[in-house]
């Protein structure tokens, strides 16, 4: 825990709600520590999530999504709504900040996902000035080999990313960078096969950033139609982001809201028969996102055995994760035909079952691994 009443302190954009991947595992990874400090700048309310999350924003600016296009927040800046100035708190935040924290925490954790992340997680940890680990989650903007993002890599007293392809890019900056991956519990729920109605498919989390994927569905459902075979899709999550969704497949998809708790969410889930993941699809050497993320919520549907159909692109980042887990052939459908056939294959109870099997044994090796919140741990305490 370091020394004295000194805690950890953990910095990303986001506030700890479980509506944002990111903000479910920093609970996961803040978990196993006594006391903790959260700082962050984006929320998804009003309301703070916990006395020890400081939001270091304009409250409004931080609610609100649109708000966070670069050319209004350089605006907001100008007339001193923000509480920013590019990379720079305002000072008198700035001066608060120190006083406040700057015996407080023993290390610090910083996981930006972009370079404008980057230069206010360097900000922030300069303010604060404890020794810091690194997790690279992703690149959306940014290139680790310089900037912001390069001088956390060199700076950082460890180096942790999500995917192996950013591992290899950031390892040829720092050697000793490692893996840390997400994690999840187990789920009390368990997937059941299709029986005589519609083959119903789930998806859950980000759709909006996989427009193309989703297209590929709905080209797919549209050839099944004719053969008489139904599909019905859900998506869990806010019927806002689906109507937001660039996408002609939202037609078809009835959006079942959110659903707050692991719980709500695994049971909502095990009504599914296939969960389908629409990318990242586009060419690595083009898309960052493509090139390093994994969208963890795959880990949900492994938790509870579904099938996992895809238009995951075969080099992508989540292309090498599934080959490497097997759950490769079908979630890496390079087009409406080949997910048509994977969706007419899982209506039969026998290759719906070996299908389940797959993604049931990929989570249970997942969960021999060490958890990356006690790797976490350990890390934070030796530098703290």
């Amino acid at each position: 825990m370091g020394s004295g009443n000194r805690v950890p302190l953990f910095i990303n954009r986001f506030c700890l709600s479980p509506r944002t991947a990111i903000g479910v595992q920093t609970v996961r990874l803040l978990g196993p520590h006594q006391d903790w400090l959260h700082f962050h700048w984006w929320s998804n309310s009003f309301k703070q999530m916990d006395a020890r999350s400081v939001l270091f924003e304009n409250t409004v600016l931080s609610r609100y999504s649109f708000l966070h296009d670069s050319k209004l927040l350089r605006l907001c800046e100008r007339v001193g709504i923000s509480s920013w100035v590019g990379s720079d708190l305002r000072p008198a935040l700035a001066k608060r900040l120190t006083e406040q924290y700057h015996e407080r925490v023993s290390s610090t954790y910083v996981a930006p996902l972009s370079e404008s992340d980057a230069t206010r997680c360097l900000e922030l940890t300069n303010l604060v000035g404890a020794p810091f680990v690194l997790h690279l989650w992703d690149v959306l903007q940014g290139d680790v080999a310089s900037g912001a993002l390069r001088e956390l890599i060199d700076r950082a007293e460890r180096v942790f990313c999500v995917s192996e392809p950013l591992l290899h890019d950031v390892s040829l900056i720092r050697g000793d960078a490692e893996l840390l991956t997400f994690s999840r519990d187990a789920s009390e729920e368990t997937a059941l096969p299709p029986g005589q109605g519609p083959l119903r498919v789930v998806m859950h989390g980000n759709i909006s950033s996989y427009a193309e994927g989703l297209d590929d569905l709905d080209q797919a459902i549209s050839l099944l139609e004719p053969k008489g075979f139904k599909v019905e899709i859900s998506f869990l999550g806010s019927p806002k982001i689906l109507r937001q969704s660039q996408t002609t497949l939202k037609r078809r998809v009835t959006a079942r809201g959110f659903f707050p708790t692991q719980k709500d969410l695994d049971r909502e889930l095990g009504h599914a028969h296939v969960a389908f993941l629409p990318g990242p699809k586009l060419d690595p050497r083009f898309d960052l996102r493509s090139r390093y993320s994994i969208p963890s919520r795959v880990l949900d549907y492994m938790a509870l055995g579904l099938p996992v159909v895809g238009t995951v692109h075969k080099a992508s980042a989540t292309g090498g994760f599934v080959r490497k887990l097997g759950l490769e052939n079908a979630a890496t459908c390079v087009g409406p035909e080949e997910i048509a056939n994977w969706l007419m294959r899982l209506a039969h109870p026998d290759k719906w079952a070996e299908q389940s099997a797959r993604s049931r044994d990929a989570f249970a090796y997942l969960e021999r691994q060490e958890a990356p919140a006690q790797k976490l741990k350990r890390t934070m305490e030796k530098i703290g």
